[in-house]
Parts: structure tokens; C-alpha cells; sequence
């Protein structure tokens, strides 16, 4: 591959020359293969924060039972106008479309063409888009997207902090509280903020939170 072109020697190409010319010309390779790199190697590259050219278009993986379309059990029932709709929109504003379904054989063929009756037809089925594919140079068996539609999808919340920390973060210091923290005398530190009462060390917020406790276990 010493010459792919008249104005594009690969040899002496720069990096970011050889990814702006696989993504304005038809190379017949993935970009990894058209780098040279192995997985490890592309992999690494992806994340080092190089730009790897122009950005990929917005991937939307939609469940179909539920989502797309009220069924029961296998069986469809309507189509759920709202969640359709909202993906005709999205492909008419470049996103790339993905049926992603357990569906298979003559049931996900059912499913195309309840889509397709419904003038919502997909940029790939059950994987991932080709652009996507092409770039990152792998099928993994979860489609890649920016977006999962599914009406059984929970977001998880962070972790909740346990009492002591959310004490901490709501109970802010006052002006005074760092001027009392240094002064201790010899062994004797101050626990707490003479103007505000706010604990100042571990030992103060746990004798605190143990004085909250047993308050509480009284009401």
C-alpha cells in the first residue's frame, strides 16, 4: 500500500492524513486495517484522546415489543404512534436507526414489515451500523449506539451516600469554623465550632451522628 492515490502516499502520511483519507475515500477496509493496527493497538489509539475524524452519526437501538409496537406475548397489537414518530423524526435529523430485538426468523420478519407499514424503515437490524462497524472495526453482539429505547430500561441512580456523608455535604462550615480547627493544645483538638457547633474532626461527627441516632430512636 505505498500509493493509494496521485496526492495521497501512505508511507509518509501522517496519522491524521491516513484517517481523513479513509474517511473521504472508499478503501474497502475498516479504519483499523487501513492503520495497520491490531485490536490492542487500535483500541488504545481510540482512547487516547486523538481525534479519529470527523464524528460518527447518532446510532438509536430500538426494542420493538413494548416499545415500537403493544403486543402480547409474541403476538402485535398497535403501534405505538408516539415512540414511532419520535424515531421517524430523529432519522429525518441524521440518526441512524437500529431495530434491536430478540426477534428472529419469522417473527422478526413480522416485525420489519409492521415497521415498514408504518413508513419506519431501519438503517440495520440486530447490529450495528455500518459506519459504526467500519470505524471501530468490530461486531460485538451488543449493537453499538448513543441511544437504547426500551420500555424496559431502568437509570439507575447514583449510589445513595450513607448519613454521616450527606451530614457533612448539607451541614456547610461557617465563616469561624476554619479559625477554631487549628488551635488545639497539645493532645486536644476541637471537635466542634464554637459559633456554629458544626463538628470539625471524625471524632466529632461520629459522636455527633451517635447523639442524632439516639434522638431519633426516642421519637
Amino acid at each position: 500500500m505505498s500509493k493509494i492515490a496521485d496526492e495521497f502516499i501512505y508511507e509518509t502520511a501522517t496519522m491524521d492524513e491516513k484517517v481523513e483519507y479513509w474517511h473521504t475515500h472508499e478503501t474497502g477496509t475498516t479504519l483499523r486495517d487501513f492503520l495497520g493496527m491490531s485490536q490492542d493497538e487500535y483500541n488504545a489509539w481510540m482512547i487516547s484522546g486523538k481525534d479519529p475524524g470527523p464524528p460518527l452519526r447518532r446510532a438509536i437501538a430500538i426494542d420493538f415489543d413494548g416499545c415500537l409496537f403493544h403486543t402480547e406475548a409474541t403476538k402485535i397489537v398497535a403501534p405505538n404512534w408516539d415512540v414511532i414518530a419520535r424515531a421517524k423524526a430523529a432519522q429525518g435529523s441524521g440518526a441512524g436507526l437500529i431495530l434491536w430485538t430478540c426477534r428472529e426468523g419469522a417473527l422478526l420478519d413480522e416485525a420489519i414489515a409492521a415497521c415498514k407499514e408504518c413508513g419506519l424503515l431501519f438503517d440495520a437490524i440486530n447490529e450495528s451500523l455500518p459506519d459504526w462497524i467500519a470505524a471501530y472495526g468490530t461486531t460485538p453482539r451488543k449493537v453499538g449506539a448513543s441511544q437504547y429505547w426500551d420500555d424496559k430500561a431502568i437509570h439507575l441512580p447514583a449510589a445513595p451516600k450513607n448519613k454521616l456523608e450527606t451530614a457533612k455535604d448539607e451541614w456547610e462550615e461557617c465563616l469561624r469554623c476554619a479559625g477554631c480547627r487549628p488551635f488545639g493544645y497539645g493532645n486536644y483538638e476541637p471537635r466542634y465550632c464554637r459559633w456554629c457547633g458544626r463538628p470539625l474532626t471524625k471524632a466529632g461527627w461520629e459522636e455527633w451522628m451517635g447523639r442524632m441516632d439516639g434522638l431519633l430512636n426516642l421519637v
